[in-house]
């Protein structure tokens, strides 16, 4: 569905006075636990799927207005942001082949958080 959004180019429509059910569905997402209660294979299935629906999420927010970074910042997505760009630096890390598709995947949570650093100076 994410991706859905994404070719829609529905990250255009979040701005700062973005409807709050959009601003709520974005941050929730975010905001999603990084590892769930459940053992064994189910837990790192889970763990996947959540991972991969936060970074679908940070390729909505790449065609989002800079000011939506006032609104994940009251919403205290912005720390959730930066613990996404910190899993992705540690999986590229931990890559033994570094090559540019394992680096290109720091592009996009790189463009967001550029974008909202720039609204705060």
């Amino acid at each position: 569905i994410l991706n859905a959004f994404y070719a829609l180019r529905i990250g255009r429509d979040l701005k700062e006075d973005s409807h709050l059910n959009l601003i709520n569905f974005v941050s929730r997402i975010l905001q999603l636990p990084s590892s769930s209660k459940i053992d064994g294979d189910i837990d790192s299935t889970i763990d996947m799927r959540t991972s991969q629906c936060k970074r679908a999420t940070v390729t909505l927010l790449m065609d989002s207005d800079a000011s939506f970074g006032t609104c994940l910042l009251e919403a205290d997505a912005i720390k959730d942001l930066l613990e996404v760009f910190a899993q992705q630096v540690n999986d590229v890390v931990d890559n033994t082949r570094v090559d540019s598709g394992a680096t290109a995947a720091l592009v996009p949570i790189l463009v967001v958080l550029n974008k909202y650093a720039m609204v705060n100076l």
